[in-house]
């Protein structure tokens, strides 16, 4: 249920064969307050990729707000996404070199508060910080795990919502100080391509998804690095229990180890039922919506849940399966039905058994799923409900950020 012991020693063993990694590069610098405050967001993602799709809209909704942001990336490539998180004129971008894991630290420059959005996925990222570079350094869940950083990394950001299923444990879960928002923590933008097919538009032949399977399509396209041993035994019971039912994930056609690995794990547990199993590449934009609006209704893994594919499927109103307490991260599926305010209705289970008899319900009972598909839908014309586009998000980000700082400059902090 929680890795941050193991991801402290990790750090500890490196920092004993590499002292350097916990340098202070404060000890020279004057602590002071100022009228702009400077916020660094650190990432290896400021492209079109779900970490950026998540917060890049933070960035730019605290630009808006006045503070002044640098986007320190790790990217390799710049889209669409890296034009829209750096188009305030508040805010400017610095690229961290790939072999400059040291030397990169000094491209800090007064910065207040450092944000990491992914630590984990980049050496260049979790390079700096295991160092102590800005008076306040906060990580997010964009790579949603403790950092085991304890000395360098203050504070974690989650939300009341996400953590309301493990709370009693929430607190061993994290090397870092927990801090609980009361929004969703994100901004997330609805996807123009969700539209299509929607309120009168129609797609052209080349954005349409079409397949040929007969019977419901259960989805469930995260990546093959999600499918845990330990979710086997649903999609076996399900495919067992639904004998005209076809579970669908999708695959990197770069990556096919993951999904030769996957069939040989899973393919002698499903017997005769292998060719209900089926995968296909992964598709993107238009193809990918209508993908979502060809399924039946989707699957969130466990322990390790969805995030920007539960928003997708949300923007095109399909249900949702989840299992918080089986997952050992932010809950987030779970998280944003409570936002929605849809609970009460919500296909949130507590086990593996009522997961499966949850999912088989919904497929045979049209009725059911249309009714929490429309609930999903009324959500989006109601403000406080939406989970796009979350100003709160950025308010409260907002908000923490003044206090942490201030704090930081008075050697204390209480929340």
């Amino acid at each position: 249920r929680t890795d941050a012991r193991l991801m402290t020693s990790i750090h500890n063993a490196y920092a004993i064969v590499y002292p350097g990694l916990r340098a202070n590069y404060l000890q020279k610098r004057k602590i002071e307050k100022r009228s702009v405050l400077h916020i660094g967001f650190v990432s290896s993602y400021l492209t079109r990729h779900s970490v950026c799709k998540l917060f890049c809209g933070i960035a730019r909704g605290l630009s808006d707000l006045g503070f002044r942001i640098t986007l320190y990336s790790a990217a390799e490539k710049e889209d669409d996404w890296t034009a829209y998180v750096t188009a305030s004129n508040n805010t400017e971008k610095v690229r961290l070199e790939k072999g400059a894991l040291i030397s990169n630290r000094n491209l800090i420059k007064d910065v207040d508060a450092l944000v990491f959005t992914d630590l984990g996925m980049d050496t260049r990222t979790s390079v700096w910080a295991a160092a102590r570079l800005a008076p306040v350094q906060i990580l997010t869940w964009g790579h949603p795990h403790t950092s085991g950083m304890a000395n360098t990394v203050d504070y974690f950001t989650s939300s009341d919502i996400y953590e309301a299923d493990s709370h009693h444990s929430s607190l061993g879960r994290y090397s870092e100080q927990l801090v609980l928002f009361d929004s969703l923590g994100f901004f997330f933008r609805h996807p123009d391509d969700a539209n299509y097919g929607d309120r009168g538009r129609t797609n052209s032949d080349d954005d349409k998804f079409e397949l040929q399977l007969q019977g419901p399509i259960i989805l469930c396209p995260q990546s093959l690095q999600k499918f845990h041993p330990s979710f086997d035994a649903a999609i076996v019971g399900i495919i067992e229990s639904i004998p005209t039912a076809t579970i669908l994930i999708t695959y990197d056609t770069k990556k096919t180890l993951l999904l030769r690995t996957l069939r040989k794990r899973l393919d002698p547990k499903l017997g005769n039922h292998t060719s209900r199993f089926v995968a296909i590449p992964l598709v993107r934009g238009r193809k990918f919506f209508s993908l979502l609006r060809f399924a039946t209704l989707l699957l969130d893994p466990y322990p390790f849940g969805g995030g920007v594919t539960t928003l997708e499927a949300f923007s095109v109103c399909k249900a949702v399966v989840t299992a918080p307490s089986l997952q050992t991260v932010p809950t987030l599926a779970a998280g944003m039905y409570r936002h929605m305010v849809l609970s009460v209705t919500a296909p949130i289970v507590n086990d593996q058994d009522d997961y499966i008899r949850t999912v088989i319900r919904l497929v045979k009972d049209d009725e059911e799923r249309h009714a929490l598909e429309r609930a999903i839908c009324d959500t989006r014309r109601k403000p406080k409900q939406s989970i796009f586009s979350s100003q709160l998000a950025v308010h409260e980000w907002a908000t923490f950020l003044r206090r942490a700082i201030d704090a930081a400059t008075k050697h204390h902090f209480s929340l």
